[in-house]
Formats: structure tokens, C-alpha cells, sequence
């Protein structure tokens, strides 16, 4: 998966997730079915660990920012 600058939107969002079938890595309108966002998040369905990977995790209000970007359709801005 390319993360670099200018890619991360293009290979995360609406694409399939590797770890679980079934599921988007970003789902726009949807954090609870996002695969990115379960992971983040420690969600029981995840496959492995829960990012990133050893923590430190993201505090509360970080997680509340990927909820709300995902849920408000996860735009590329």
C-alpha cells in the first residue's frame, strides 16, 4: 500500500480491505464498517493487531477525527 504524499486517498478509500474480506479499508459513510477505522479503533472483527501496531493508539478526539472525516463521506481534501 502506497502511503506517501498524494497517494494515501487513492489507496485507501473504497478500495478492499487485505486483512478482511467483506469489508472497504474506507468506507465513505460508514466508520463503523471501515476497515481503517476498526483498526484503529480495536474493533473485536479485526484480523491481528490494532494500529499502530504496539501503540501508542490514538487518543479519544484523534479517533473522533477519522470517525467524523469517514462519516462525512470521507472527502480528499
Amino acid at each position: 500500500m502506497n502511503l506517501t504524499a498524494g497517494n494515501t486517498y487513492a489507496f485507501t478509500v473504497g478500495v478492499d480491505s487485505v486483512e478482511l474480506s467483506g469489508y472497504k479499508r474506507v468506507l465513505p459513510d460508514n466508520a463503523a464498517d471501515s476497515y481503517l477505522y476498526m483498526k484503529l479503533a480495536g474493533d473485536p472483527r479485526i484480523v491481528f493487531e490494532r494500529m499502530p501496531f504496539g501503540g501508542p493508539y490514538l487518543t479519544p478526539a484523534e479517533l473522533e477525527g477519522v470517525r467524523l472525516w469517514i462519516e462525512a463521506g470521507a472527502l480528499d481534501n
